[in-house]
């Protein structure tokens, strides 16, 4: 689909072919065409499950708003509440910004490390009783205020008391500029019920739907590629007989780019990590107890970096993304050496086997 607004010029010389339709009665002429949907019943009528799970006219007019500026610059905190039921993954999305999980901006500036550190110090603090604002920094303008109070609102806006778990495991950039970090609490939700004053706001997405938007919105270059590198691949086999025996070689190569892709869904890494219990990256430190929490977290913070594979190679992609596809390929095939080479180390070995979600 393109999305557009017509020039005078455009809307004058195609007034013989095309006329302008009203928004709802037209989406729902191709509800009627496409879907099924009786012209007996009414949009109104229908149920909101239908209504804001296939609305693609208002998904595409979303898209073309969020090209342009889909999340401002600098930090942001944000809520990923996952759903597993019979139709699948589902994620929570607000109704007006359907490629993003909810989100309230932190800071316009990077994070600094030492900001990172305090955001990793978090579950440790909880668990020990101590406060999450270091003494003397109580009621200034500084980071972990500025963080709470993100916190804070993100909860009024959803009528939450908990947001869940934050993940630690690796500071999330979302785009390919690296320009929009996100810092994550993350939660599972058993049922698709939504309270009364939210269900007009937000929606259950399937995930790979939302991650479909959401790589289109935030990854156009690299998504771009990855697209056109499936699809000439997917026209190739296409037009082979079923007997050929190049298929077998297309086919392979299909789920080689598959893999690649991988690391550009972060999503799955916070789904994966949720799965295995919301492990906090200061419980891999196995003498917490009277610690500076700081401590804990400069223990094994590089361990846990180094067999986060996913990211490492995501970072890669996106460091390579202007380049052919070839490259690109080759570029992340040099990262998955070093990798192993560092996964070799004995000291990362011992982390790993504490790491739920490490890559082989």
């Amino acid at each position: 689909f393109t999305v557009r607004g017509l020039s005078e010029a455009v809307r004058v010389g195609a007034k013989e072919k095309f006329e302008w339709a009203a928004g709802l009665p037209l989406e729902h002429l191709l509800y009627q065409y496409y879907m099924g949907i009786s012209k007996m019943a009414r949009l109104e009528h229908l149920s909101t499950h239908f209504i804001k799970g296939n609305r693609f006219i208002e998904t595409l007019i979303q898209y073309q708003t969020a090209v342009a500026d889909p999340l401002p610059r600098g930090v942001h905190v944000a809520l990923v509440n996952f759903l597993s039921d019979l139709n699948g993954i589902q994620v929570l999305s607000r109704e007006r910004e359907r490629w993003c999980v909810p989100t309230v901006l932190v800071q316009r500036q990077p994070i600094t490390a030492q900001e990172w550190a305090w955001v990793q110090s978090i579950p440790l603090r909880a668990k020990q009783g101590l406060p999450l604002v270091d003494e003397g920094r109580e009621g200034k303008d500084t980071f972990e205020t500025r963080f709470l109070r993100a916190v804070g609102q993100l909860k009024s806006e959803l009528g939450l008391a908990d947001l869940g778990c934050v993940y630690d495991r690796e500071l999330l950039a979302v785009d390919e500029r690296d320009s929009i970090f996100v810092i994550p609490f993350v939660a599972q939700s058993e049922s698709r019920d939504l309270p009364a004053g939210l269900a007009d706001q937000y929606l259950w997405r399937p995930l790979e739907c939302f991650e479909v938007l959401h790589s289109l919105v935030f990854l156009p270059t690299l998504y771009g590629a990855y697209l056109g590198r499936v699809g000439a691949l997917t026209e190739t086999l296409l037009s082979l007989a079923d007997q050929d025996g190049s298929r077998r070689e297309i086919e392979g190569r299909l789920e080689g780019l598959e893999k690649m892709w991988s690391p550009m869904q972060w999503l799955m890494r916070l789904f994966a990590w949720a799965s295995s219990g919301l492990q906090p990256l200061v419980d891999l430190s196995p003498n917490q107890a009277g610690r500076n929490p700081y401590d804990v977290v400069a223990e094994v913070a590089p361990l846990a970096a180094a067999v986060n594979t996913l990211a490492i190679l995501r970072n890669a992609m996106v460091e390579a993304r202007n380049r052919p596809w070839d490259e690109l390929e080759r570029a992340v095939q040099r990262v998955e050496l070093t990798m192993e080479q560092q996964l070799r180390k004995p000291e990362v070995q011992a982390v790993a086997l504490h790491v739920e979600d490490v890559q082989p």
